[in-house]
């Protein structure tokens, strides 16, 4: 097993932690008030180190939190002890465009599993790699914002949504 390396970092929508293990990134937690909530959200022990050099995805996150446009869709990472179903959940809900937003009945077809919408719901409730796995573009049925596990819940689903579609909208 690689080494995981710890990165914590601010941002226009709070402190983020990304634990990645060689090129993959394991975690991403968003949205902290400070550096020390942002580590206490991993909720993992020992293991990651914090190296001295920075990320590149840091620099990539930080840009993605003040409007730049970016779908993170060349980042590799762990769909860790996912069955076949999340694991194809996820990478349908990787390919949501930012800007865009979709049901969770829509990835549930889109995913193979057409009535599924509950279990995508299942799924992106645990999904430990917001923004990079934008589980803030799916949406309940009629477009109602639904719920969101970061911190700050609705409101941050929201800031993201709308982070998007200001970004889209000036970069087309």
């Amino acid at each position: 097993m690689a080494v995981q390396r710890l990165y914590v970092f601010p941002t226009e929508v709070g402190w983020m932690a990304l634990v990645v293990e060689g090129p993959l990134v394991r975690r991403l937690v968003i949205g902290h008030g400070s550096r020390a909530a942002a580590l206490a959200a991993l909720d993992f022990c020992c293991g990651a180190v914090e190296p001295d050099m920075d990320h590149p995805l840091i620099a990539r996150l930080q840009d993605y939190s003040a409007g730049a446009v970016d779908d993170f869709l060349d980042v590799p990472v762990a769909y860790g002890e996912k069955s076949p179903f999340a694991a194809k959940v996820v990478r349908h809900c990787r390919r949501i465009p930012a800007g865009k937003t979709i049901s969770y009945g829509e990835l549930a077809r889109r995913a193979g599993s057409t009535g599924a919408a509950r279990a995508v719901g299942t799924v992106m409730s645990k999904n430990e790699i917001p923004i990079i796995i934008p589980c803030h573009r799916v949406l309940a049925a009629g477009g109602r914002i639904g719920g969101y596990s970061a911190p700050g819940g609705l409101g941050t689903k929201r800031r993201l949504l709308e982070l998007e579609a200001r970004a889209s909208a000036l970069h087309g």
